[in-house]
């Protein structure tokens, strides 16, 4: 992957060697809310930012362009053309919000052959426009640098029997070939940076014939003709060097990153400096991997990113004295391939993972997940009987329940939850939540009636996961008359009660059964100044001491509720503890779920 920087602006693409490489992140079935999202199945090869609210990148899914914005808040798919089949976009440089190139490779189903592709932004939509190919054979761009609206660099390869340099220029009208040097066999360039109209600098590999390695490449632009600069290597003569991107802060400082490979197959992360005189190698403090972006926002502050082998992210930073591993987050079989950066608060760096494409942010002090295709996933919903709320009205009497859950994304926060309820098998009606992000929601269930519920998330970048949904229970609700009752009770009629009527008891040890299949219940029953304590036995076990003193009489209250994880048989004992001076005890009667 590779870096060009015109002023802060930096933009990076990759060569097709290394998109090969890196499409061995093949699609995996994954779970998201739309299959349709080409991010889902996508690789983002390069990235470029014009401010911290301005910033493009791009790339390919499932053979298609692939070009993402941000515009300061989310990252979004914009629509992109293609040409004949296989598109891939490598590199994109933005001027402003109004000038932006990409360029990559399409296949030419007419010509047999893979050629070039350039597409521009004009403010409103993206474009192809024609570019030149060479020869007969394959012709593909790996990256782009914009000096001005009438001056851009696009460099890449060609191939007949080998590959060539293939260097691009945009004056304002046309794209046109210029003519770039090649020093051995199958030489590629992979990155562009241009600090000027005169001096803008390439940078690639070619085969070494003399030792059958590969060396690195270094072109530079003088404003009249590309010439061939002296670059380092890997000090052991039998590795090969690559350089796969270049960022220039100033004429005296430009960056270039890639890796040298031993004979072993292990790569190392390969970093060279010019300063203005001579290429040098500088020390790169990570172990085996690859870089293949870069990005110079002064020369204290550049970035540098890649894969730290096997398969996680790799992200360098230069404070201007050395370079240094800068933690970066990861979802799983990770690489980075692009960065861009504006300032010391705001970069970006593209690439893939698991799951498809991959964004990751630099916001001053950390970074973090910025492109996040992974829908939120949400847990079953399920009800809770609440107390100590009374069961209301009489055509049928409802009772009060929260629907509680909770939601989980691997990549970024939930920004809101839509939850549905159904009742009887009608239509799903959406519930209004007290805020966008509450994980439960209170409702009242009418006794004879059946409920199900359903929540799903979206997450801040505005994907939506699947509906999660609950079980369906219908509401029961027996009166005082259906339990079984032990000692000395009464059933007097009782203003207010449900039904007019209740059993109570002052008797202590005086006990009141009932057996239900369900999976919660609730005991109804009267608290006020002359009434006292019960214990309550679950299943035969004490599960707790009810005490129903209050200094007003209030009837049909939910004095005590309890809940299963699946539908069985249960049986609720309340025992009367006559406590002195208040002893009533009064059952109204149950209501359960099931």
């Amino acid at each position: 992957m590779n870096g060009r920087t015109h002023g802060s602006r930096t933009t990076y693409g990759i060569s097709p060697v290394v998109a090969l490489v890196l499409l061995i992140f093949a699609v995996m079935p994954i779970h998201a809310s739309a299959a349709t999202d080409p991010r889902l199945h996508g690789h983002l090869y390069g990235v470029s930012a014009v401010s911290a609210t301005d910033a493009w990148a791009v790339g390919e899914s499932l053979g298609h362009t692939l070009i993402e914005h941000w515009d300061g808040n989310a990252w979004r798919v914009v629509a992109s053309p293609n040409v004949g089949s296989s598109n891939s976009l490598s590199g994109v440089s933005a001027l402003s919000a109004t000038q932006a190139w990409a360029v990559g490779t399409h296949y030419d189903t007419t010509a047999g052959h893979y050629h070039t592709l350039i597409e521009h932004w004009n403010g409103t939509a993206w474009s192809v426009v024609e570019s030149p190919n060479v020869g007969a054979g394959d012709s593909s761009l790996a990256s782009v640098s914009a000096v001005s609206p009438s001056n851009v660099w696009a460099v890449g390869s060609s191939y007949d029997t080998s590959h060539h340099t293939l260097i691009e220029h945009w004056n304002g009208t046309a794209w046109s070939v210029v003519a770039s040097p090649n020093v051995g066999s199958s030489d590629s360039l992979n990155g562009v940076s241009a600090v000027s109209g005169s001096n803008v600098w390439a940078v690639g590999s070619y085969g070494d014939t003399n030792t059958d390695t590969y060396r690195t490449l270094v072109e530079h632009w003088n404003g009249t003709a590309w010439r061939v600069v002296a670059s380092a290597n890997a000090t052991d003569p039998n590795d090969f060097s690559y350089l796969e991107g270049v960022s220039a802060a100033s004429a005296t400082d430009v960056w270039a990153v890639g890796y040298y490979q031993e004979p072993s197959t292990d790569r190392h992360a390969l970093i060279e400096h010019w300063n203005g005189t001579a290429w040098s190698v500088e020390p790169s403090p990570s172990g085996l991997g690859a870089l293949f972006g870069v990005s110079a926002v002064s020369a204290t502050d550049a970035w540098a990113v890649g894969v730290s082998d096997p398969s996680s992210t790799l992200i360098e930073h230069w404070n201007g004295t050395a370079w240094s591993v800068v933690t970066s987050p990861n979802v799983g079989r990770d690489s980075l391939a692009g960065v861009s950066a504006v300032s010391g608060t705001a970069a970006w760096a593209v690439g893939s993972d698991l799951f498809g494409t991959l964004i990751e942010r630099w916001n001053g002090s950390a970074w973090r997940i910025d492109d996040d295709v992974t829908a939120p996933t949400v847990s079953m919903p399920l009800y809770k009987l609440v107390q100590p709320f009374r069961l209301l009205g009489s055509s049928p009497p409802t009772i009060a329940a929260t629907i509680v859950w909770s939601g989980t994304d691997p990549d970024d926060a939930i920004a809101s939850y839509h939850v549905q309820e159904q009742v009887n098998g009608g239509a799903w009606k959406r519930l209004a939540l007290s805020s966008s992000t509450a994980t439960n929601v209170d409702v009242r269930l009418a006794i004879g009636s059946t409920y199900s519920f359903r929540v799903r998330a979206t997450d801040s970048n505005g994907n939506t996961g699947r509906w999660s949904r609950g079980p369906t229970d219908t509401v029961f609700g027996q009166q005082e008359t259906a339990a079984t009752y032990a000692g000395t009770w009464q059933r007097d009629g009782l203003s207010g009660a449900w039904g007019g009527s209740v059993e109570h008891t002052s008797a202590a040890g005086a006990a009141a059964s009932y057996t239900f299949a369900g999976d919660h219940v609730a005991w109804i029953g009267t608290v006020g100044p002359s009434y006292g304590s019960a214990d309550v036995y679950i299943d035969g076990t004490l599960w707790k001491t009810v005490d129903c003193h209050a200094s007003t009489t209030t009837t049909r209250e939910v004095l005590l509720r309890f809940g299963w994880d699946s539908v069985g048989t249960h049986t609720i004992k309340i025992v009367s503890l006559a406590t002195a001076g208040h002893p009533r005890i009064d059952v109204d009667g149950f209501v359960y779920l099931g």
